[in-house]
Order: structure tokens, then C-alpha cells, then sequence
């Protein structure tokens, strides 16, 4: 019986989890948590609109419905393609006939000089956490200082995208709670949500009118949209733009894009696409891969 390790999780790892139970296969999937995160809603956990555990599922409950699949926790460092075998960080290894890695991604920052030491980013679950922490901690701050206007919080969320969109629109939402329905003592006019992107339109990847609406709904909401202009650097006080404009704020969150770089599967080899992705065959297999499992099984067959 052929063992399959999956690394990772998330979407990708659970729905092989899913397609391989009822094969003849022994199924391992590892993973650092042992919990899997729907990731399209940590911008309600960042914003206080979700629990942290409406959010998160553990693993073993899901491989409930695999009979042939167990969990294994733990960090993966690194894997050994000629021996056919995941290293853990423990000094545990997990041999396989066939490896499927699902390991997701970490932030970009493009080099922008900065943001890994003053932004907040929101790809994990305890991204959220800590973006809701900061976010409700800077209204808090606001309220016990009023009504002195330098303490007026601005929200600022970079990236147009889906979770960028998300969050602006959000964080609007929970600014205007804290004012309305939690009392807290901050002035509307000077209380802002600004979302920025290089781009000249935001959700690039849906359609004009897809985003034509986000913006509509979004300044309609009150988020400051403002695109066409690029980050030049993130410090303790704002966002300095391309060009030298300086965006005082609060808070930043980071929602510019992701990267393969610095995960685990950065350590495959081969050649990179955008992001530092992995460019694979058609069959999602790296290049060559699958002729080393033809010939490997060819020497078995003749053994």
C-alpha cells in the first residue's frame, strides 16, 4: 500500500484528504497547528466580528471521515527527494511514495522598507488576533485621551485585494460600533479608514464592474480609496508614499499580496513563478518527478 504525506492544513491539504479516502493508500497529513483556519474570514476575527474559534476547526475532526488518513503534528523544515522522506523540526521523518505539499504562503512585502517591523498582516489566526488587539487598543487610546485631535486613530490598509477590501470595509464598520454602540468618544470627521493600492483599480483579478461596486460600497461606508499610489516605506508613524507623502496612522495592516518565499516550499526545487511559486506540470507534479515514480516502479515490478 502506497503511503501519500501531505504537508499542510489548509484548503489544498484537506481537499486530498478528501479525494484519497477511499484509496488504497495510508494518508499523513502534518502540519504545524492542529487546527485548520478558513482563512476568508480573519478579517472578522481582526475586527471583532468572529471568535477565533468560529474560525478554526481541528484537523482530527475532519480526518474522522478518512478512515486511511491520520494526523501528525509537527513543523516541517525541510524534505529529502532522492530518499523520499518529510524532515521535522523534532528530527522526526516521514517516508512517502507520494508527497503532496500544501503549505500556502507568507506576506510580500516587495522590499518595502519597514513593513516586517511596523505593519500588521492577517494570514494567520493569531494575525488576527493581534491585528484585533492593536486596532481595539488604538480606539482605546483615543477615547482616554479625547478630545485631543492628535489622537484621532486612522486605520491604514494596503492592498486592493480581496482581504484588503475586506478589512477596510470592516474596520469601518467597527469604528462606527465603537462610536455609536460602545460609546467610545471619537470623532467621525477625523476617525478614517484608508485603503491604499498602486494599482488603478481595486480587485484586480474580478471584473471593472466587480470593481467599480467595491469602491462605491466602500466610500459609501467611508473608507478613504486611494489608488495609483505606490508604498515607499512603513515606520512607527504612517506610510510614506512613492513620491514622499506621508499617511499618519495608527495602525497599519499589510494586505499587498503573498509569497512562497520563506515557507517550506521554497525549499522544493526547480524553477519559481510570480510570488516564488512553484512551477509544476499540468498534473501539479514538479518536473521530472513523475518519471522517477514510473522507473522507481518498474524496478519494484521486477524485483
Amino acid at each position: 500500500m502506497d503511503r501519500v504525506v501531505i504537508v499542510g492544513g489548509g484548503f489544498a491539504g484537506l481537499a486530498a484528504v478528501r479525494r484519497l479516502a477511499g484509496a488504497p493508500a495510508e494518508v499523513e497529513v502534518v502540519d504545524q497547528h492542529n487546527f485548520h483556519t478558513f482563512q476568508p474570514l480573519l478579517y472578522q476575527v481582526a475586527t471583532a466580528g468572529l471568535d477565533p474559534a468560529d474560525v478554526a476547526y481541528p484537523i482530527r475532526t475532519v480526518l474522522r471521515r478518512a478512515p486511511n488518513a491520520r494526523f501528525v503534528h509537527g513543523r516541517v523544515s525541510g524534505f529529502d527527494l532522492a530518499a523520499r522522506s518529510v524532515r521535522l523540526e523534532d528530527g522526526r521523518s516521514l517516508s512517502y511514495d507520494y508527497l503532496i505539499v500544501a503549505s500556502g504562503a507568507t506576506a510580500a512585502v516587495f522590499g518595502v522598507p519597514g513593513v516586517a517591523e511596523h505593519a500588521l498582516f492577517l494570514y494567520t489566526l493569531d494575525d488576527a488576533r493581534w491585528v484585533r488587539n492593536q486596532v481595539l487598543a488604538a480606539l482605546e487610546r483615543s477615547d482616554a485621551g479625547a478630545p485631543h485631535e492628535a489622537l484621532a486613530p486612522v486605520i491604514v490598509v494596503v492592498g486592493g485585494g480581496p482581504t484588503g477590501v475586506e478589512t477596510a470595509g470592516a474596520m469601518a464598520e467597527l469604528i462606527d460600533i465603537a462610536i455609536r454602540h460602545d460609546r467610545l468618544r471619537l470623532d467621525p470627521r477625523r476617525t478614517r479608514v484608508v485603503l491604499l493600492d498602486a494599482k488603478e483599480r481595486l480587485l484586480p483579478g474580478f471584473s471593472p464592474a466587480a470593481s467599480a461596486y467595491a469602491e462605491r460600497t466602500l466610500r459609501a461606508r467611508g473608507v478613504e480609496v486611494r489608488l495609483g499610489l505606490g508604498v515607499d516605506a512603513v515606520s512607527a508613524g504612517g506610510v510614506t508614499l512613492v513620491g514622499g507623502e506621508l499617511v499618519t496612522a495608527s495602525v497599519v495592516i499589510w494586505a499587498a499580496g503573498v509569497t512562497v518565499d520563506g515557507t517550506v516550499a521554497a525549499g522544493l526545487p526547480g524553477r519559481r513563478g510570480p510570488g516564488g511559486r512553484v512551477v509544476v506540470e499540468p498534473g501539479l507534479s514538479l518536473p521530472g518527478s513523475r518519471g522517477l515514480r514510473r522507473r522507481r516502479c518498474r524496478r519494484r515490478a521486477g524485483s
